[in-house]
């Protein structure tokens, strides 16, 4: 109860930053400087309140809202809010191929996967880095990789890094939960995830998700 009730007050929030960013570009007009600024915000707090929507039919024990989607939809949607997130310290190249394959999924659900792979991504990558997200078609399943040119990662951390609570960040550095969190819900989907790094080269997480099949 106390968590829906935080998760309510947090969409609260979220309205109102919504309204505000709107009201600011309405004044501003679409052409100011601070447009672009501006239209982030409101996409994030869409992305935000979809998250939000999605703990809440967690704690209410409400299937997802799954529908036919593909990885290049979802990565082209938010590619502005993932190159915000990298910042200054890494440039996002995206190499999607032509058939990405429609699968059964929850964007929302794909967009965690993607804003978890890619914070390590950023993590990883020294100023300049490089990011690429890759998407094919591989047999009966949708690919998605997410490659760095980043320090990579040894072997104790690799044998490690799905655990629930596990980090090798700093103490105000995150809860550990994101990798975790990635393979619980490519997991239940039927599908895999693999990771192939080499130290001082860099690291690709490779995503598997099953292709929809027609009825």
């Amino acid at each position: 109860m106390l968590t829906a009730s935080v998760a309510h007050d947090f969409n609260n929030f979220l309205t109102m930053i919504s309204a505000h960013a709107d009201a600011a570009l309405t004044e501003l007009g679409a052409g100011s400087a601070a447009a672009v600024d501006l239209l982030a915000i409101q996409k994030l707090t869409e992305k935000a309140g979809a998250l939000s929507g999605q703990l809440l039919r967690f704690l209410r024990q409400q299937p997802s809202e799954e529908k036919l989607v593909d990885w290049n939809s979802v990565i082209l949607e938010s590619s502005e809010i993932f190159r915000g997130m990298l910042g200054e310290r890494a440039r996002l190249k995206l190499d999607l191929g032509e058939r990405a394959g429609a699968i059964k999924a929850d964007p929302a659900k794909l967009e965690q996967i993607l804003l978890n792979l890619l914070g390590n991504a950023r993590e990883a990558s020294g100023q300049g880095g490089l990011v690429t997200l890759r998407t094919s078609v591989e047999g009966q399943c949708a690919r998605l990789e997410v490659i760095d040119n980043g320090h990579g990662i040894d072997e104790l951390t690799k044998a490690r890094m799905f655990e629930p609570f596990f980090t090798t960040r700093t103490e105000d550095g995150g809860t550990g939960l994101g990798l975790a969190t990635v393979a619980t819900i490519v997991g239940e989907a039927g599908g895999t995830i693999v990771v192939d790094t080499t130290l001082g080269v860099g690291t690709c997480f490779r995503v598997d998700w099953p292709l929809h099949v027609s009825d």
